[in-house]
């Protein structure tokens, strides 16, 4: 900065001051001329105002005083950088704090506006969750009223079979009273006719005590085989009954543990099984079929086994289950299987339904 200075630089602070060295009578003049300062070239000429005399002013200022003026010059210009330099970076952090404030603004509406939405979104999904939850309670107790309706059909036949069987065993009881009774009176009869034969074998009449004893016989013989016919009837009468009674409490105990399964009941004097049990998964799919008999007996009978394979292969099932009170000769447990066919007492019907639906379900899944 040694090329330019103010009028301060040529020694007139505070006001602008003009410096004329008179060489012959070294007197220095100050005239007051301005009150602002320039900034002037060292190497512009400049006039003496008393002889007019031209000169550099580089000529007319000693080093010293340039020295000094152009430090002050630096300090002036770094000061004023330095204000420069505040008021631009106050600027600059005011536009800045303005610019974040309206980001800020923004994304205030912005997170409110989401909020709003998620609200929305979630009174939506609970909208949907009321309904589908009613929905699905409404077809459960429709469910459950169809099943409850069954089950007191099934248990009013149950109770209607359970009386006919009460009755059948009191007729049973008061036939063999009766019969016993028979036998008596009749044994009473005989004796007497005895008494009498004998009596008129003493009078010489033997050929007609015979005679008269074989009818009494064939009379009781008669009396007997009637009677036993009877007690056959009956026998068997109750025998179906309690097949029946059986069959009924294995159709319940499906119906009551598979409610997605389909139990069909096959009607009396239609040839099959006596239940079917197609199974399902939750979502309606078939897997399979599995063919229920129920036999409440006293004898084990193989002629059944071959029924329920020609039964298990008219209905097209996977599975085949006999369920009776007399198991195989020699067979102790309470399930086993014979041939391809699953024997099982009353007890284990739906512990042994439940691990046939699992062969099915796995099946049906991996198909």
């Amino acid at each position: 900065m040694r090329d330019l200075f103010s009028s301060d630089d040529i020694g007139m602070p505070p006001a602008f001051s003009v410096v004329d060295r008179n060489p012959k009578s070294n007197e220095v003049k100050t005239r007051k001329t301005m009150t602002k300062k320039i900034m002037i070239a060292l190497e512009q000429n400049v006039a003496c105002p008393k002889c007019s005399h031209t000169f550099p002013l580089a000529q007319g200022i000693t080093q010293q005083t340039i020295e000094h003026y152009e430090s002050e010059l630096d300090e002036i210009v770094s000061k004023q950088r330095k204000e420069l330099e505040d008021r631009l970076g106050r600027e600059a952090e005011r536009r800045i704090s303005a610019q974040f404030e309206e980001r800020l603004q923004v994304l205030a509406e912005q997170l409110q506006g989401q909020k709003e939405a998620a609200e929305a979104a979630k009174k939506q999904i609970a909208d949907a969750r009321a309904e589908t939850r009613k929905g699905v309670m409404e077809e459960f107790e429709l469910q459950r009223r169809s099943l409850q309706s069954e089950l007191d059909e099934k248990a009013a036949k149950i109770k209607v079979f359970q009386e006919q069987e009460l009755t059948l065993r009191a007729e049973k009881k008061a036939l063999e009273e009766s019969r016993q009774a028979m036998d008596l009176e009749l044994q009473r009869k005989l004796d007497e006719e005895r008494k009498k034969l004998h009596e008129q074998i003493q009078s010489s009449e033997a050929d007609k005590f015979r005679l008269k004893e074989a009818e009494l016989r064939k009379q009781l013989e008669d009396a007997r085989l009637a009677n036993d016919e009877l007690t056959r009837k009956l026998d068997k009468g109750s025998q179906q009954l309690q097949g029946e009674v059986l069959e009924l409490e294995v159709e319940h105990t499906l119906v009551a543990a598979f409610r997605h399964d389909r139990i069909e009941e096959v009607k009396k004097g239609q040839r099959g099984a006596d239940v079917i049990q197609t199974v399902c998964t939750p979502t309606g799919q078939a897997c399979g079929k599995i063919i229920w008999e129920a036999k409440r007996a006293e004898h084990w009978s193989d002629r059944w086994l071959q029924k329920l394979k020609d039964d298990q292969q008219e209905a097209g099932a996977e599975l085949a289950v006999l369920v009776t009170t007399a198991m195989p000769r020699g067979m102790q447990d309470t399930f086993t299987m014979v041939g391809d066919i699953w024997v099982i007492s009353p007890g284990v019907v739906r512990p042994m339904a439940e691990t046939l639906r699992v062969i099915l379900l796995e099946k049906g899944v991996s198909m």
